[in-house]
């Protein structure tokens, strides 16, 4: 590799090429010059050593032309080559200097400096402007740092590549048989091949015009190139190929610079002086060593003229056009042409010096055989000048065993090879002699060996195509095809192929595709990536690889300050007992960054405080999964937990997503989620990560609100149908994209590209061996790497002393046995090691893919000496070692490991390592540690029990584990840890460990009913009900039946078994329920409250008798049921409830029944009672420490708070109801408080827009939880919504997917004829408001069919009791009907008296509304005009927005219908502009087309109809 010292970004000169293109600059250091002078012309200036280049006439005319006085030729300048003569051109005047040694004054004109120059000028003087910077040195130290610089091998690659595109050009132009002979149509070729270097043309690139951007390409061509870009060069231009480098007096030739070709005929007959040997013997031996740049300063590049020699644009070989007849066959052949070009490339790289005799070139024949000047080349023998350099077939006698290390000792025994080395070393040795990479060496020689027909060598080149692309890659990448082998590091260690290198080929297209979809998803919508593929394919690599990205730039790749913050975690096959580890540990890794840095502290602040206010006390519950969460919140652990809650895995998943988003709030950076190893993901777990998809997506409309999840997911270990596609395909229904990344296989080429940069070989070389190695893997990355180790260090692929490179031995890899699987052949690799090392890999492997603590603990406790041969194992590259932990390179390694123990001995070594872990985790107090060790303790199974105590002693550890996990919420842990503990009990269990039988049976159904096992919990259930010794030990199963059987909606069943609790409970359900039955549980219940004040009740005495407790648990279950299937048997619930906390104190249950008791007095028209209970309620929560019921309890407090405050402020508590429902995992009653609170919204007249938005994100809740009977509630509302905005069905259904309501509403109406009530009141409210009369009227008695209401919903009620007041008035006054009057007075009395006794906030309008219908019924026009304005002032003093429109809609009616236009006119202009500050722009465009009609019916002539009519008014008309 080149080391660069000048200012410019990139590494390495060549890497600043690029492949096609023609511009080569450097600026890197230069060894000192290397004359390109010949001994035996030491008399000849400089000058004149360039000039001997040239035909002695063309001289005198480019001379004479440039004003070069007294140029003598050279000696023997080649009489091969007359140009014709071309007349002299007038050349500006030029400044002049001298440099001579004979005295000769020379002048030359450097104004206006061409730009091309003669190739070996350009040799001559680019060699020359290193000069400088090499002072005190000489002869051959100076000779080989020149040549072998940066500097001078970026020009020369440069040139060599543009002459190589060149060919390549003329050889698809003319095209060619199957001899490989170029057919030759224009007759424009290159002759006289063994003459090419001297008609070379050297482009430089203007100096002036490129200043500060020499290392720019340029695809422009210069005027020059643009006369050769055809191939055949003017006749003007063979003469105009004058030198550029003008010398200084003090550059005379070094007779040293020679001493190399001096030496080398001495070194082929084998008699080197000892004189020559100062030179050095270890200059001789730089074939063998590894290729280094030399150090140093800048060169000065630049000489006197101002022409900067290594600042070149491109090179071009001068074709001539000659009659096909006349072209000798050996210009028709490519190979000719690659040998031809190999002894210019010689040249080139040599610093000037030509590999062919000089008789030779004198006589070089045009015609004849195309070989026929090679044969007579010199055959030398140098093997036994060089015996210390080993020929490749006998590299095997130096590697003993096959260990990859050199073995000294076998050389003393090897035989002199009788191999005739190619015709290539002996062209290149030179080459090599002078310090160049081996490869750039071996390049040229393939090239000049590859005219030799069957004698050529195996590596010979066939066509320019390759030559070019072998450049190509040594100009950008000199770094990898430059760099020669560290012998004596590869001897030691063999090939080191890390996981990165096999893993990460060929994987640009799928990056790119995952940095697209993470861009996307942090600047638009919450999207998923998921990286799919086969073991080793390279899955966790390319996550890797994206995180580093992701961590360096963030989400704006032109500010790589804003780096995500990353949360990483990886799912294990062994470590399924630890409740959400992955995730779990994602989190507490962060929490653990966050505090530990003084840096992060105002973060960790803003943390504490956003949590805080999101969650409140229930931040403290995360801690027990988030451990070091505590380092930031604290940790209260004083927390009353004693109240369970209604579903604590909807909580955890609640408080996840919730600190998902603090997280992403309190960074500016994007949030990125990466979880290894999906396809051993739990339920529990892929169920947290969808409420963590969903929240962030429902949130993500905010700036700061960027997050993104990525996951591997192996196939073998997970198929289609893995729960995790089921996940993902749920959460795309609500807009969370999932992209789905593949990996396959490498392809042929891409394991070649790896294979040759990993040997530091041309790919062209490396293809034997890739293609023995892909034919073996099928492309698998992991595998690649593996077999490549393998091969290394069995000695079949190793390095050779003779040629400084990676050899192989075909025929023993193709002939070697290998399993297709990977795991079987790493089990072959693994038995290669000691027993030690076995040992411990296999102990390891028990613990999953890497170390954890335990690990360290079991070391201590069971005195095993692991760290050792772990460390070894490293060496041996099957384990990675990072912050003293052990991983396994790759899953299928851990596998390997595991698979060499027999299945009997695995589950032995599980079963001690677990009853060892847990003494020390009951030690030290670690449930951590001691979920791990009864993990453990469960992979080895029952039949590792030694005996009957053991296995006692096991089922409880399980039993603790369990309960332990459910206390973190994971509940399939639980269930796991309950399921093997009762396998470990005997058949007596029962008899002999009841107590014990009791606990496990009951928690595993528990647990069964929420995974979902049902089929477990009726094992389980069924044990229990006919073993348990008495009631109290049924009662839990009874509970569990109930909370079953409602969850699969047999409401019958599961009333049938709560009722049945209760009797065995001592509390009797009556078996039918009458008005009279009601009636007498109110009066009961009354009296029990009668002189009892709020603190009184407040500040009850608690509820300790465990059986009463339960059988508020029943009652309170039962609810729900009976309020579907038997509204009329809910009060008793209701009843009982309030009687049992007043006879047994309050229990957590108590705040629901007395807030459900104030809603039935409220219903009966007792407002003020009921609200004075809900308040009760509220304290009361506080007060019982009531979590379970606190969202129910809230909802119902909020309908009746709203009754005597004002309903937009009585709103905000759904929004407190929604969170104490979801830290519950209350989810039903979360949604019902926002079920409540949209209603409650759009009837307070809030902007119809944000209630859209509201109503959207509830429908989309509702939708993930399935929760159909809210469904049937909100949808008719939000038909309403839509068409009141103006929206069709088709836009406001477009985003969601409703439940197929109608069908719905049929199947809930038989269950309970009150669920269609709403449906009906909303057509009968939708019609009225667009004045569709027969709609309106059908609606409407529908409606009225529905006698009960929900006593429950109270405030809504009172909202359906207004409307329905007001389309009685008009159906009664169109139709002259006094029964809908009289209905629509019942109406208004209902609202007169909520008005009075409530809240003149909430109900004053509406009732002053009514009146003035009711009024103008009656005819009494002028108190209904009073009342009309009166109801107008006071819906705008109270805000609600939308009554105000509606009573200015109705006083225009009204005044139209009177005939006062003037007074209509007004009060419609108010509505609309009302309608139109609402959102109710589809009500507004209705209205405005309403009063269009109406006037044109009016001057017309005809009646004016305001029932919504459709009137069609023409011009016929």
């Amino acid at each position: 590799m080149f080391t660069q010292q000048h200012n410019e970004p990139n590494d390495h000169p060549l890497n600043q090429q690029e492949v096609g293109g023609a511009a080569a600059s450097s600026h890197a250091q230069a060894p000192s010059p290397f004359s390109n002078a010949d001994p035996s012309e030491q008399s000849y200036s400089l000058e004149h050593q360039i000039q001997k280049h040239y035909h002695p006439q063309d001289m005198a005319v480019e001379c004479q032309q440039y004003n070069i006085q007294e140029a003598p030729p050279p000696a023997h300048a080649s009489p091969l080559f007359v140009p014709p003569e071309r007349p002299a051109s007038v050349v500006p005047s030029c400044s002049s200097f001298d440099s001579h040694d004979d005295g000769a004054a020379v002048t030359l004109n450097t104004d206006n400096f061409p730009r091309r120059v003669n190739l070996k000028t350009w040799i001559a003087a680019a060699l020359h402007s290193m000069d400088d910077n090499t002072a005190g040195e000489h002869g051959s130290s100076m000779n080989k740092k020149k040549v072998s610089s940066g500097a001078y091998l970026t020009c020369a690659l440069t040139i060599a590549h543009s002459l190589a595109d060149q060919l390549c050009k003329l050889e698809e132009a003319e095209g060619g048989d199957m001899n490989n002979n170029v057919t030759l149509h224009s007759q424009a070729v290159p002759l006289q091949g063994l003459h090419w270097p001297n008609f070379v043309t050297v482009y430089l690139n203007d100096g002036k015009a490129n200043n500060g951007n020499k290392h720019k390409q340029d695809d422009t061509n210069t005027p020059q190139e643009d006369a050769m870009s055809e191939h055949v060069m003017s006749e003007d231009e063979k003469k105009d190929d004058l030198p550029k480098f003008h010398p200084t007096n003090d550059s005379k030739p070094d007779k040293d610079d020679d001493w190399i070709f001096d030496l080398l005929p001495k070194i082929f007959q084998g008699d080197v002086e000892e004189d020559d040997q100062d030179h050095s013997v270890d200059d001789a031996l730089l074939g063998t060593q590894a290729y280094h740049p030399h150090e140093g300063g800048d060169y000065n590049q630049v000489d006197a003229t101002g022409v900067d020699y290594l600042d070149i644009s491109s090179a071009k070989l001068r074709m001539e056009k000659h009659d096909s007849s006349t072209i000798p066959p050996r210009c028709q052949d490519k190979k000719m042409h690659m040998h031809y070009l190999g002894l210019i490339l010689f040249e080139l790289f040599s610093g000037g010096k030509s590999c062919i005799p000089e008789e030779k070139l004198r006589n070089d024949p045009l015609a004849g055989p195309p070989n026929a000047h090679i044969d007579s080349y010199p055959i030398l023998d140098i093997a036994n000048a060089m015996s210390i350099i080993d020929d490749i077939g006998d590299d095997d006698e130096l590697f003993g065993g096959g260990s990859g290390h050199l073995d000294v000792s076998a050389r003393s025994n090897k035989k002199k090879s009788s191999r005739m080395p190619p015709a290539s070393s002996i062209t290149v040795e030179p080459l090599k002699l002078l310090g160049l990479p081996i490869a750039l060496c071996d390049l040229v020689g393939n090239m000049i060996d590859c005219s030799r027909g069957d004698f050529s060598g195996d590596e010979t080149y066939s066509c320019m195509m390759d030559v070019k692309r072998d450049l190509a890659l040594m100009r950008e990448s000199p770094d990898i095809y430059l760099r020669d082998l560290d012998l004596d590091l590869v001897c030691k260690v063999g090939l080191q192929m890390d996981d990165r290198t096999a893993t990460w080929y060929g994987r640009d297209s799928e990056f790119a595709h995952l940095k697209e979809t993470y861009l996307r998803s942090i600047s638009d919508t919450c999207e998923a990536a998921i990286i799919c593929g086969h073991h080793g394919i390279g899955k966790s690599q390319l996550a890797q690889e994206f995180a580093q990205y992701a961590k360096e730039v963030g989400g704006d790749e032109k500010d790589v300050t804003k780096g995500c913050i990353l949360l990483s975690g990886k799912f294990d096959k062994l470590q399924q007992s630890q409740p959400f580890s992955p995730v779990a540990s994602a989190f507490n890794k962060y929490c653990d960054w966050l505090s530990s840095s003084d840096e992060n502290a105002s973060i960790a602040e803003k943390m504490s405080s956003e949590l805080q206010l999101a969650l409140g006390r229930e931040a403290y519950a995360l801690v027990k999964v988030i451990p070091s969460l505590s380092k930031i919140i604290g940790d209260k652990t004083d927390m009353d937990e004693s109240d369970a809650v209604e579903d604590v895995q909807k909580r955890l998943r609640y408080l996840f997503s919730q600190f998902t988003e603090v997280i992403s709030r309190s960074h500016d950076a994007p949030l990125v989620l990466f979880i290894d190893n999906l396809q051993w993901a739990d339920l529990a777990s892929i169920a947290l990560i969808k409420q963590i998809l969903l929240v962030a997506e429902s949130s993500g409309c905010g700036d700061n609100n960027k997050f993104f999840f990525l996951g591997c997911f192996t196939h073998e270990m997970g198929g289609k149908d893995h729960p995790i596609w089921t996940m993902l395909d749920s959460v795309s229904d609500f807009g969370v994209k999932t992209t789905k990344i593949e990996l396959d296989c490498l392809d042929n080429e891409t394991v070649n590209s790896m294979v040759s940069k990993k040997l530091n070989m041309l790919p062209r070389l490396a293809r034997p061996l890739t293609d023995i190695v892909y034919h073996k893997t099928k492309g698998n990355p992991f595998f690649v790497r593996q077999l490549m180790i393998e091969l290394s260090k069995e000695g079949l692929l190793r390095p050779s002393l003779s040629r400084c490179r990676w050899v192989w031995e075909e025929e023993k890899i193709q002939d070697r046995e290998l399993p297709d699987d990977v795991v079987l052949f790493m089990t072959a690799s693994l038995n290669r090691l000691s027993s030690e090392i076995l040992s411990a890999l296999c102990t390891l492997s028990c613990f999953g893919s890497c170390s954890d603590r335990s690990l360290v603990e079991l070391e201590n406790e069971l005195g095993l000496s692991l760290s050792e041969p772990l460390d070894r194992a490293v060496a041996e590259g099957f384990l990675n070692k990072k912050d003293e932990k052990y991983y396994f390179v790759d899953d299928r390694v851990q596998e390997a490991a595991y698979n060499l123990m027999k299945p009997e001995e695995r589950c032995l070594h599980h079963f001690s390592y677990g009853l060892s872990l847990c003494t020390v985790a009951e030690r030290n107090n670690d449930d951590g540690l001691f979920l791990i060790a009864v993990g453990q303790i469960n992979l080895g199974g029952p039949k590792s029990v030694a005996d009957d105590d053991e296995g006692l002693r096991v089922a409880k550890h399980n039993l603790t584990a369990g309960k332990k996990a459910m206390d973190m919420s994971d509940f399939f842990s639980a269930y796991w840890f309950f399921d093997y503990g009762i396998s470990y009990l005997k058949k007596n269990h029962w008899e002999k460990h009841y107590q014990l039988s009791l606990e496990l049976f009951n928690d595993a159904a528990q647990c069964a009913l929420i995974i979902g096992e049902h089929d477990s919990l009726s094992i389980l259930s069924e044990q229990v009900m006919r073993s348990a010794k008495c009631i109290e030990d049924k009662l839990q199963i009874f509970h569990i039946t109930v909370r079953f059987l409602i969850s699969r909606r047999n409401l019958a069943a599961a009333i049938e078994c709560g009722i049945d609790a209760l009797a065995n409970l001592g509390e009797d359900f009556p078996e039918e329920v009458t008005p009279d039955v009601v009636i007498h549980f109110v009066e009961d219940t009354k009296e029990m409250l009668d002189g009892m004040s709020d603190d009184d009740l407040i500040n009850y005495e608690l509820m300790t008798d465990s059986n009463k407790i339960m059988a508020m648990k029943f009652l309170a279950k039962l609810s729900e049921p009976l309020y579907i299937s038997r509204p009329s048997d809910q009060p008793i619930v209701v009843f009982k409830m309030v009687q049992l906390s007043l006879e047994h104190g309050m229990s957590p249950i108590s705040p629901l029944a007395f807030v459900t008791y104030g809603s039935f007095l409220a219903s009966m028209g007792d407002i003020r009672e009921g609200y004075r209970y809900a308040r009760i309620a509220k304290a009361l929560l506080n007060k019982v420490s009531s979590r379970q019921a606190a969202g129910e309890t809230i909802a119902y407090s909020a309908q009746l708070l709203a009754y005597a405050e004002p309903m937009q402020s009585a709103l905000e508590f759904h929004i407190e109801g929604g969170k104490a429902a979801m830290s519950s995992g209350a989810t039903v009653y979360a949604l019902l408080n926002a079920l409540l609170y949209d209603i409650g919204c759009y009837w307070s007249g809030k902007k119809l827009s944000s209630v859209k938005i509201q109503l959207d994100q509830t429908i989309r809740l509702i939708k993930q939880n399935k929760s159909s009977l809210l469904m049937v509630q909100l949808t008719p509302l939000s038909g309403s919504v839509s068409k009141m905005i103006g929206l069709t069905n088709r836009e406001s259904d477009a985003e969601f997917d409703p439940f197929d309501t109608e069908n719905l509403e049929r199947d809930l109406r038989v269950e309970n004829p009150y669920q269609s009530k709403p449906h009906y009141f909303n057509k009968m409210y939708t019609a009225f408001m667009f004045r569709k009369y027969d709609d309106m009227k059908s609606a409407l008695e529908q409606y009225s069919k529905f006698k009960i209401g929900s006593w429950i919903f109270v405030f809504s009620a009172s909202i359906q009791t207004f409307y329905e007041g007001l389309i009685s008035f008009w159906i009664g006054r169109k139709e002259n009907d006094n029964k809908w009057i009289e209905k629509g007075k019942d109406s208004c009395r209902a609202i007169e008296n909520f008005a009075q006794s409530a809240s003149k906030w909430n109900f004053d309008n509406k009732a002053k509304l009514l009146q003035a219908e009711e009024q103008f019924c009656a005819g009494n026009l002028e108190l209904a005009e009073t009342l009309y304005d009166s109801a107008v002032l006071s819906a705008k003093e109270h805000r609600f927005l939308n009554e105000e429109a509606l009573a200015n809609e109705l006083a225009g009616v009204f005044y139209l219908e009177t005939d006062r236009e003037a007074e209509a006119k007004i009060c419609f202009s108010h509505a609309i502009h009302c309608y139109s500050e609402w959102g109710a722009f589809g009500k507004e465009k209705h209205l405005k087309r309403q009063l269009i009609n109406w006037k044109a019916a009016q001057l017309m002539g005809m009646p004016i109809v305001t029932d919504g009519t459709e009137q069609m008014i023409t011009t016929d008309s």
